[in-house]
């Protein structure tokens, strides 16, 4: 082997490839131009969802009977719209004294191993077993009724006013980012209350600092049985739908354009008693199925890890899957269409791949939009 001939013909390739304008502007413009204006316009996007979602009041219920001081200072927090017994059943609210506390999570030994200078300062995290007020919470979130809810379990008031430790449960949907905003907006006010309550206690009795706690803050997922899962999938979906679609028909569409122009096909194909509408209709079919078949491959995948991956009380139904697949049809009929229309206008392969990377490029960034932990897919998000 000659290094030298290596590299003239290394200089010949780069000098055609360079003289191409096209292919300048799929290394070169493209990228200076999408990455910056979609990173701005996603930041500027982001940072709109995230303050309208700050400026909106927390919805959030008490349950039980918290001290006065702690509910009027519930009330009066700012961001705060907090209302006594929101979307609690009459029977739970009747029989409230009455419930038993549900045993489960020794909080004491959760809060003995933090870090001393978070200990007593943060909810303790609590596996609740199913009883009548997380059921209620759970429904109540589900209707969207609250944004979170604080329970004072029974006998809380007393417990407090007699120098026991009364505990609070702070019920939230993890799937809902303004569920997930009221938890904080309840934590946060409830632990300054705590504060406030132990320097009252400890300073009446002459105890050190620290050496009492009011109450307990346990956190409780309410989310509905498969909606913790679902919102995992549901974040990836969009994307993964998009990019499936994408790239199972990017390269057939330019194959059976550009690839059969290049070939000398085409120019066969055109000269048979054939309409042009067949034509057309019969490589958009077959595009069609090539990426559909790729995206069905693709999501069987997905589904398979899933289920390796996620926990057991994060389990995704077979209907997501279903439905997901039905999805897949629309969103690869739209792309087929796209690409084939596009490609045809390629004189060969490589020219092909110039004119579908402008659109292919934008569309994977936009289905990467959709994934954003902060976006709450809707009608008007969805069609955006």
């Amino acid at each position: 082997m000659r290094p030298s001939i290596v590299w003239v013909i290394v200089l010949k390739e780069l000098r055609e490839a360079l003289r191409d304008r096209r292919t300048l502007m799929r290394l070169l413009v493209l990228p200076m131009l999408v990455y910056p204006l979609f990173a701005i316009g996603v930041s500027k996007f982001q940072k709109a969802e995230t303050d309208e979602r700050e400026a909106r009041s927390s919805r959030v219920a008490l349950w039980g009977s918290p001290p006065p001081g702690v509910a009027a200072a519930l009330r009066a927090r700012p961001q705060l719209e907090a209302s006594d017994w929101t979307g609690a059943p009459d029977g739970l609210r009747a029989g409230w004294e009455q419930l038993e506390l549900p045993a489960g999570g020794d909080v004491d030994s959760a809060e003995a191993n933090a870090p001393s200078d978070h200990r007593n300062s943060v909810p303790v995290a609590w596996t609740e077993p199913d009883n009548p007020a997380l059921a209620a919470a759970r429904a109540a979130l589900a209707r969207r009724e609250v944004d979170a809810i604080a329970a004072f379990w029974p006998a809380h008031e007393r417990k407090v006013a007699a120098g026991e430790r009364a505990r609070v449960a702070i019920y939230f949907d993890p799937t809902r980012p303004e569920s997930m905003l009221g938890r904080e907006r309840v934590e946060w006010a409830l632990r300054l209350e705590r504060k406030r309550l132990q320097a009252e206690r400890e300073g009446a009795r002459g105890l050190p600092g620290g050496y009492s706690v009011p109450f307990e803050m346990v956190e409780r997922t309410a989310a509905v049985e498969g909606r913790s899962g679902g919102r995992i999938l549901g974040s990836m979906m969009p994307m993964l739908l998009i990019l499936m679609s994408l790239l199972g028909g990017f390269m057939p569409a330019i194959d059976l354009t550009a690839g059969e122009k290049e070939r000398g096909t085409m120019q066969t194909l055109m000269c048979a008693p054939l309409l042009p509408v067949e034509i057309i209709l019969g490589k958009f079919v077959a595009v069609s199925c090539i990426s559909l078949l790729t995206a069905v491959f693709n999501l069987l995948s997905v589904g398979l890890t899933m289920q390796r991956i996620l926990p057991a009380d994060l389990t995704v139904g077979l209907r997501v899957y279903v439905l997901s697949g039905l999805l897949l049809i629309p969103v690869n009929l739209l792309f087929s269409a796209m690409f084939l229309a596009l490609a045809a206008f390629a004189r060969d392969f490589k020219d092909g791949q110039n004119v579908l990377m402008p659109v292919y490029l934008p569309l994977t960034l936009l289905a990467g939009l959709a994934s954003l932990p902060t976006i709450e897919l809707d009608v008007a998000t969805s069609l955006a």
